[in-house]
């Protein structure tokens, strides 16, 4: 695992692809809901599997949906005092109204693979985007989970420039 971190521009869109199956990061139904959960999908260029990734100055970013323009955020985020997600390994991605919160928060680090190869760490937990089980099924829940560097667990961000979604 490298240490180099991977910072794609903000104002680029973004499909990210995982690994092990090819399928890309999605928010379920193209809902707009809080709370709604993310799951791996074909990519169709739908809106909903699309992402724009906001810098901060700490070198962390808030991963926007771009059909929702609500951010990645670990499940539990809304049950607790502090405003924290959980710590929990297994604990659900889901989508959140944009807040200053570092389950909100996300850095990318390189895999060593190749130049587009990523883990996407969570600021609040230290753990990774995972699919849950490295199951290869459309539909298939997205989690956090200590980072391992399986394929389940391994991104690929691929700019979308052609954003024709008819």
């Amino acid at each position: 695992m490298s240490d180099v971190i991977v910072l794609p521009p903000s104002k680029i869109v973004w499909k990210l692809q995982v690994k092990h199956s090819g399928l890309c990061l999605n928010v379920m139904d193209m809902s707009q809901d809080d709370g709604h959960y993310v799951c791996q999908w074909p990519f169709g260029n739908e809106p909903n599997a699309l992402w724009l990734f906001n810098a901060r100055a700490d070198g962390y970013f808030q991963i926007v949906a771009y059909h929702s323009q609500k951010c990645l955020d670990v499940a539990g985020a809304d049950f607790y005092p502090t405003g924290f997600g959980s710590l929990d390994d297994g604990a659900q991605i889901v989508q959140a109204t944009p807040r200053d919160v570092d389950s909100q928060l996300w850095r990318t680090v390189a895999t060593g693979d190749d130049a587009n190869s990523i883990y996407v760490v969570n600021k609040h937990s230290g753990k990774a985007l995972d699919v849950r089980e490295a199951s290869t099924a459309a539909g298939a829940l997205v989690c956090q989970y200590q980072l391992h560097g399986s394929d389940n667990q391994r991104w690929l961000n691929v700019e979308v420039r052609d954003l024709n979604m008819g």
